[in-house]
């Protein structure tokens, strides 16, 4: 009953940070994007987004890792494939030129947010 317990709770911590990361990756390259601001450019608007993903990914990786011993080894290989995926949708994003084929960029989107966020699929 302890250890139930401990797992609920350290479940309890996770999934608002994965939560949160979510929202994080997938604000990367949203469905509908508004146009720069004065005086804001392409660079920097990834560089802020890229803070808003790397904030998220940090206390959700530091919870996954700090509650590894106390959950079962599936969900922590399942945790860390999202991390991993929500990387790999971060540094697309990040240094791929996105200015030309949207429509390949948009695919690539949806497909990552697709692999990523089907969490404990089976």
């Amino acid at each position: 009953m302890v250890s139930y317990e401990r797992e609920m709770k350290i479940y309890e911590d996770v999934w608002p940070k994965l939560a949160h990361l979510r929202e994080a990756v997938l604000s990367l390259r949203p469905i509908m994007d508004s146009s720069l601001k004065e005086g804001e450019t392409t660079e920097d608007r990834k560089r802020e987004r890229a803070i808003v993903y790397s904030t998220a990914n940090n206390a959700f990786s530091k919870a996954v890792e700090h509650n590894r011993p106390f959950y079962p080894s599936e969900i922590w290989i399942e945790l860390r494939k999202l991390l991993d995926l929500g990387w790999h949708e971060a540094v697309e994003y990040r240094f791929t030129d996105q200015s030309g084929d949207w429509g390949k960029c948009w695919d690539d989107a949806m497909n990552n947010s697709k692999a990523c966020f089907n969490p404990l699929r089976g």
